[in-house]
């Protein structure tokens, strides 16, 4: 199986997003996210029961702290974009 994932905002607000992939030692890898804000296509094996922990970091510039924030909404949209492959 093959897949990417992506993420899609509304961008109402400053926020820096970045996802990472924990490894089993416990080390975090730098940012997947592309410009696009999707990663690069990941391959897995269907041998075997596989699990991959993802973190998503959310984080507010401190230099955009104005009231036309107040009250404004945003989302994440997570999309795993998966293809069997043979």
């Amino acid at each position: 199986m093959k897949y990417t994932i992506k993420l899609e905002t509304k961008s109402d607000l400053p926020l820096t997003i970045t996802l990472h992939e924990k490894q089993e030692d416990g080390t975090i890898s730098e940012n997947l996210l592309d410009n696009a804000m999707e990663t690069q296509e990941k391959v897995m094996t269907t041998e075997k029961e596989v699990t991959t922990n993802y973190i998503l970091k959310v984080k507010w510039d401190d230099t955009y702290k104005d009231y036309r924030y107040s009250n404004e909404i945003d989302y994440i949209n997570i999309i795993v974009d998966s293809e069997q492959v043979d």
